[in-house]
């Protein structure tokens, strides 16, 4: 039996990589395609930086309609994709959502279900947050909002559009997590749980 070792492993992570190299050229007779997303409608929550703003422009770059949801707007990040959608053209509507507030969320799903003529086809439950630091110096309030934006923000989004879908037989919701559900640090202990809560 081949002894394991910092050698070892080293010439085995070479070796997957330079085959993985290989079998990508080794294909040419793969082709890229990108989906078709015209006439579909995604809602994604947190679309002011990262993950969320950048799915918004690339979906709407494949032909859906967007609604980019953000907190607190207007803001330099609205507006920037305002301007964005105006001059490529593209079918972006930025929506003024703070998942913490129903009254927030009811109001850009019904604005969202009647631009796009029914039920939203995708969620993307996008938005979240994260405190740093040691558990013991974490106070309670931060830890509290941390889970009500983490955990119980998506809940409340599924809630919000799941009549709709059910009524329209059809819909998707994607719940965007994080491995520190999986992998702890002492630096992030309050952020955590929420991602296991989310995602099981």
């Amino acid at each position: 039996m081949t002894q394991v070792n910092r050698r070892t492993l080293l010439a085995g992570a070479a070796a997957t990589g330079a085959l993985a190299a290989t079998a990508t050229f080794a294909q040419p007779d793969m082709v890229r395609s990108d989906p078709n997303l015209r006439g579909k409608s995604i809602l994604i929550t947190g679309c002011s930086t990262g993950f969320g703003r950048l799915a918004a422009e690339h979906f709407a770059r494949l032909g859906a309609k967007v609604f980019a949801t953000m907190r607190r707007t207007p803001r330099p990040e609205s507006e920037e994709l305002i301007a964005l959608a105006e001059r490529d053209n593209l079918d972006i509507h930025v929506v003024r959502l703070d998942v913490l507030y129903q009254y927030e969320i009811d109001d850009a799903i019904a604005y969202a279900e009647k631009a796009a003529g029914g039920a939203i086809d995708v969620l993307v439950n996008n938005a979240g947050i994260s405190f740093g630091g040691p558990i013991e110096i974490q106070d309670l309030e931060a830890t509290q909002l941390t889970f009500d934006t983490n955990v119980f923000g998506p809940q409340r989004m599924i809630r919000a559009v799941l009549p709709a879908m059910r009524k329209a037989k059809s819909g998707l919701i994607i719940n965007v997590s994080s491995q520190l559900g999986r992998v702890n640090t002492d630096r992030k202990t309050a952020r955590s749980p929420g991602p296991i809560a989310t995602t099981h």
